[in-house]
């Protein structure tokens, strides 16, 4: 298994959700997903992943979650995964 988490600072609910309106749903049916968290923190938003496998995620992000962020925002707001963390997962 494989997870990350983005701590995403001035990112808002609505950031969040504009991001989830351009997805159109292919993250409820993301292959090798296994859990999606999110939700506010102080001064941001932030995003716990886990995935099958990172390539799973990494495919997702490339062919799903890049280019929807860039259609709801801007290609700057990629460099907020600045705060990526790849985390541990046990079963």
């Amino acid at each position: 298994m494989y997870a990350w988490c983005q701590d995403m600072p001035g990112v808002t609910a609505d950031d969040y959700a504009k991001v989830l309106a351009e997805l159109g749903g292919a993250e409820q049916d993301a292959p090798g997903l296994v859990a999606h968290v999110a939700g506010p923190v102080e001064g941001g938003f932030r995003i716990v992943d886990i995935w099958e496998s990172e390539e799973a995620a990494q495919r997702f992000a490339q062919e799903h979650l890049d280019p929807a962020v860039r259609r709801a925002h801007s290609p700057e707001m990629l460099s907020l995964r600045d705060g990526f963390r790849t985390l541990e997962v046990r079963s």
